[in-house]
């Protein structure tokens, strides 16, 4: 339905802005005083659909509430002539999604920290009024025309203090996967301030190296490894970003919410002032067995044709640790590295496509049983051991820390025992 021309309310529409799955935006001006506004109005056709309405509600509610210079102002929101609307500050430029891809490159670290701290700023002052964003992205950060960031779409807000947190039914991951934290995806933990802050620190990894953390054939897949894998590093991604910001990120992108950074400006400054030697790389306070679903996905995963068997899945590992510890004159590069963390990857998909092809119509059993075995473990944790080592070796060798011995890290996975590879998973089979 196009409203151009239209009045409603107190709004007369001039043009359409743009248009999405739930909502069209445009151009209208306020007849009481004359300022031109963002009229945003529902689609007639999902008036009807109580989730869509609750979250164009929710934002329109939400947004009111904050008054910030990097929060695009709601005026009003309100139903009239049939349509619910939200009128809100007009914004002369576009997103910062669209902006990276006109520029077709990366931005210089200036810009980044720029845009950063304005949207860091922007959360904490809506986390201050014990509002939580969660569905923080780089199409939902909106660039003026003379580059000041603002913060939109409080759709799926939540307010902390409400019993009422969810747009949509219980249980169900609400936000964008590759920018949700893992403790949405997960349930592990009642969503906080500190989920925002996860989505902060992806959309800064994505700013400097040009992708984001992790990357998956299907949404599943994606938020499985946003949820039990490890990032990799962004120094490795991007070798121009000093190893200083990339220890940053990394914390930013802690599984644990308390590993994270307590607030956007700490973060943000953190970017600028960090010092390797005071910086963390990573700092897991639980193993990897122990980040596992408490209830498993009911996937039914594409699987590549020929899955490599547990004894091959040990023998990669072997190898990549004999190509790092047992070379002669150890030398790591950027290149190098990147290599090792993909094949680290590799085994890690490996191993959880084996796990479901073993029994693809009932897997939730079958990881069940094998989740039992302290094996599982024991792998995971070692997988986990060689890409902490990896980190620490790369970060020792372009930036060593007083009384560090480089050698000492290979010397020691030399020295480690290899684990004890679980048992054929067959013969857990009825």
């Amino acid at each position: 339905m196009n409203l151009v021309g239209k009045t409603i309310g107190d709004y007369q529409i001039e043009s359409e802005i743009g248009r999405g799955g739930t909502s069209t935006v445009y151009r209208a001006v306020d007849s009481r005083d004359g300022k031109t506004v963002a009229l945003k109005v529902m689609l007639p056709e999902l008036i009807d659909n109580e989730m869509a309405l609750k979250r164009f509600l929710r934002e329109g509610n939400a947004a009111a509430q904050l008054h910030h210079s990097n929060i695009v102002e709601i005026y009003e929101a309100g139903q009239a002539e049939g349509h619910y609307y939200i009128a809100m500050e007009l914004i002369e430029g576009g997103t910062l999604s669209e902006y990276i891809k006109e520029k077709g490159e990366l931005l210089n670290t200036e810009q980044i920290i720029i845009i950063l701290s304005q949207i860091g700023a922007a959360l904490d002052h809506a986390h201050t009024q014990g509002i939580v964003h969660r569905d923080l992205k780089l199409s939902n950060i909106l660039l003026t025309n003379d580059e000041r960031a603002l913060l939109s779409d409080f759709g799926i807000a939540k307010h902390l203090y409400s019993e009422q947190t969810m747009v949509t039914a219980a249980g169900r991951a609400v936000g964008t996967p590759s920018f949700m934290s893992p403790e949405q995806i997960t349930g592990d933990y009642d969503i906080d301030y500190r989920s925002d802050l996860y989505s902060l620190a992806v959309v800064a990894y994505v700013l400097f190296t040009g992708r984001t953390p992790f990357a998956a054939d299907t949404a599943h897949q994606l938020m499985y490894k946003v949820a039990y894998e490890l990032p990799i590093p962004p120094d490795i991604i991007n070798p121009e970003l000093s190893s200083d910001i990339s220890f940053v990120l990394l914390k930013g992108l802690s599984k644990e919410p308390g590993e994270r950074y307590t607030s956007a400006h700490k973060f943000v400054t953190s970017l600028t002032t960090c010092q390797s030697y005071a910086c963390e790389i990573i700092s897991p306070s639980q193993t990897a067995a122990q980040r596992k679903p408490r209830q498993l996905w009911t996937l039914q995963w594409p699987l590549a044709k020929n899955i490599p068997t547990e004894a091959f899945i040990g023998a990669m590992i072997t190898v990549l640790v004999l190509a790092i510890v047992l070379t002669p004159t150890f030398s790591v590069t950027p290149q190098f590295l990147l290599a090792k963390f993909q094949e680290i990857d590799m085994m890690q998909s490996a191993k959880l496509a084996f796990r479901f092809e073993q029994q693809p119509h009932n897997s939730e059993i079958m990881n069940n049983s094998l989740d039992k075995l302290t094996d599982w473990a024991t792998y995971d944790d070692w997988i986990q051991h060689q890409y902490n080592t990896l980190v620490a070796v790369f970060e020792l060798k372009n930036a060593p820390r007083a009384g560090s011995d480089v050698a000492a890290l290979p010397r020691e996975l030399a020295q480690e025992p290899k684990p004890t590879l679980p048992p054929i998973a067959p013969k857990l089979l009825p």
